[in-house]
């Protein structure tokens, strides 16, 4: 399951560096706002930082000609940012933000300009707005985008601020989200811990930030087979969500999910099942029927409702995912793949082999080998199986298990790739 960004865009106050002057304005007004992240991991509680020691900042303070222009640049910074992250946020809290994300791009990149002429250069507020730009690349799914801001702002952050200090997270797990998403697990492993060790050395173990880290590793493990310790992790952040002081709701939504996948790879339809049926009802009322991970809960609802025989009650829930994404995200969007694949599984069990091919073929148009290896992987794999069942072009169905098999291969999925080495067995060409 493809996962929006952790802190996409977020409102959040100012690092406090060197301070410039007594009234140099740093902070957004909004310091104890949530973050805005849509269809995403929980949003998080984000406060003013104490960088200490303090450490210089990374422009001249002393030079006093640029004085007047600085502090009326402080004072529009303060205002922009109130305004724009707030208008952003709006975009990025619509349904249609995929779409009216250029919008977005826009105000950070004003931001992250402004900043630049305030602050100079490598100050590390200027991360902040090479972050948002990579999160909203992110969300259209120009990875590469992603990764060039991502790695801008956390190189930033790595030069200015103490190697624990909580900002360093935000990157680090975006990072590895790009990484997981492209099949580079042992980055990605090493970032999402990276980033859990920040957050648990700066608010505890049971920080719902950990929290998000712990369900980004069984995201992961699960990938690589490694299912025991996938279920470890994410029932661990299903227990710090649920019983937060404040119930994190986003949050029980994704454990649920990613608890589901575990199910799911396990061929326990019963117990994926009872996962969804506690994750779509919560994802309904807090996130609303037109939300992300309510078609991902309905998907995932209607693959296991599959495995269980009920082939309506599946066919229900797979055509309203699907309605829901292309009606709010568009029939090109990547988030498609999300919801065609697992649609495409319960007609193949119906017998509709045509019907599946094409769900099938339009997931596979969306997803990009190099950006999305192991969902295009698992659509290569179950056209494979529908050519093959269908009779419709055995050449081709062998053909597209060995692309497959090489994909996990590639990744290090060890447990899919056995599937496919087992059936590959079972029809010789």
């Amino acid at each position: 399951m493809r996962r929006a960004p952790l802190n996409a865009p977020e409102r959040r106050s100012e690092v406090s560096v060197a301070p410039l002057r007594p009234d140099h304005i740093q902070e957004d007004e909004e310091v104890a706002s949530r973050s805005t992240a849509t269809c995403s991991m929980a949003p998080h509680l984000v406060g003013p930082e104490v960088v200490g020691p303090q450490r210089k900042a990374n422009r001249s303070a002393g030079d006093a000609a640029a004085l007047p222009r600085t502090l009326h640049g402080d004072q529009a910074l303060g205002v922009k940012l109130r305004v724009s992250h707030r208008q952003a946020g709006d975009e990025v809290e619509g349904a249609s933000f995929v779409r009216s994300s250029r919008p977005a791009q826009a105000i950070f990149e004003e931001l992250l300009a402004l900043r630049r002429d305030i602050y100079g250069e490598g100050h590390p507020n200027n991360a902040f707005s090479l972050s948002d730009l990579g999160n909203v690349a992110t969300l259209r799914g120009d990875f590469d985008t992603a990764e060039k801001h991502q790695r801008a702002a956390l190189t930033i952050l790595r030069a200015a601020l103490p190697p624990r200090h909580e900002r360093l997270a935000y990157p680090l797990s975006a990072l590895a989200d790009i990484a997981a998403q492209r099949g580079d697990f042992g980055a990605a492993l090493d970032a999402f811990d990276e980033a859990r060790a920040i957050w648990e050395h700066n608010f505890g173990p049971r920080s719902t930030r950990v929290a998000a880290m712990l369900e980004r590793l069984a995201s992961v493990q699960l990938v690589r087979g490694e299912l025991g310790l996938a279920e470890q992790h994410a029932t661990r952040a299903l227990v710090i969500w649920s019983s937060a002081q404040s119930p994190d709701p986003q949050g029980t939504v994704l454990a649920h999910l990613a608890l589901a996948q575990i199910e799911l790879a396990r061929d326990d339809y019963a117990a994926a099942r009872d996962h969804t049926d506690k994750a779509l009802p919560l994802s309904i009322s807090v996130l609303g029927e037109d939300n992300l991970y309510t078609a991902v809960s309905r998907a995932m609802r209607a693959v296991a409702l599959a495995g269980l025989g009920d082939l309506s009650g599946a066919e229900r829930e797979a055509d309203a995912a699907v309605a829901s994404i292309e009606r709010n995200y568009g029939a090109g969007s990547l988030w498609m793949s999300e919801v065609l694949t697992p649609r495409a599984r319960v007609r193949q069990l119906q017998g509709r082999f045509d019907d599946a091919r094409r769900d099938l073929e339009g997931s596979l148009a969306l997803l990009d080998p190099r950006n999305a290896p192991i969902q295009r992987a698992h659509a290569e794999f179950q056209l494979a199986q529908v050519l093959w069942d269908s009779r419709a072009d055995r050449a081709k169905a062998r053909t597209l298990a060995v692309s497959a098999q090489t994909l996990f291969r590639q990744a290090g999925a060890k447990h899919y790739r056995a599937e496919i080495d087992a059936w590959l067995e079972r029809h010789p060409g």
